[in-house]
């Protein structure tokens, strides 16, 4: 009988180990389920996606819709509309016609927040350019917004200080106070239609009414024109109601 030496001993009981003894770990591994990735419901992507767009179209818009707490149109024959915020800082000056537009070139409007502030400087600007004169002096102010007592406020203070800026160099200044503030849906959207206060246009369709003059004519004269046609038929526009709020009385 022949012997085993040592080795050949280790490699039979290896072999017979191997043989006889299960792979507990590849049997554990190849029993469990593969782990699949985690998918969100179709309706949460859909969610989602939406919520990112709306919050983005929200960025844009929200300043430009919710922003503009009151819009002041200053109108001689330039036409100018400031839109304001909150603390009557301007958010944006905009030309109605090309008269205003060449005024509101000359100006550097650049760090020119403070309202009041901006209104000197267009009077100064339209006095220099001879846009407002002796023979043009009057100035419609009309204001739009959301506050009843910040729109009286600012038409107590135009009324007030449009004059007195102004009254050394056109001594016979006048503001001519719009009413915007009650003007029916109508109204305001044939202002829009025709890039005008609602005063102006209240001025023009009541001289229109008394007169033979088209609307093509009259939306571009002066102020001044305007309102010497309508004083000479008897026409005082509806703003220069008198003033039974609390406050400074309307000027003519």
């Amino acid at each position: 009988m022949n012997l085993v030496n040592n080795q050949e001993l280790k490699n039979r009981i290896k072999n017979v180990a191997q043989a006889n003894v299960p792979d507990v770990r590849a049997r554990v591994l190849a029993q469990a389920p593969m782990p699949t990735p985690r998918r969100l419901p179709s309706f949460r992507l859909a969610f989602g996606g939406a919520f990112a767009l709306i919050a983005l179209i929200m960025f844009f818009v929200w300043p430009t819709a919710t922003g503009v707490y009151a819009t002041v149109h200053l109108d001689i024959n330039p036409s100018i509309a400031i839109d304001l915020d909150e603390s009557e800082r301007v958010m944006d000056v905009r030309a109605l016609n090309n008269d205003a537009q060449d005024l509101l070139d000359a100006i550097d409007l650049n760090g020119i927040n403070a309202f009041d502030n901006l209104v000197d400087i267009l009077i100064d600007e339209a006095i220099a350019q001879g846009m407002m004169t002796d023979d043009n002096p009057f100035i419609m102010v009309d204001i739009t917004g959301r506050d009843e007592a910040f729109i009286h406020e600012l038409y107590g203070r135009l009324s007030e200080r449009i004059p007195a800026h102004a009254m050394a160099r056109i001594p016979n200044v006048e503001v001519i106070r719009g009413s915007a503030e009650d003007a029916r849906p109508d109204e305001v959207d044939r202002a829009h239609q025709h890039n005008m206060s609602v005063q102006r246009l209240r001025l023009i369709e009541a001289i229109i009414e008394k007169t033979d003059y088209d609307f093509e004519t009259l939306r571009d004269m002066r102020v001044a024109d305007l309102m010497h046609l309508a004083r000479e038929h008897g026409i005082e526009p509806r703003g220069n109601r008198p003033d039974m709020t609390p406050g400074p009385p309307n000027r003519p």
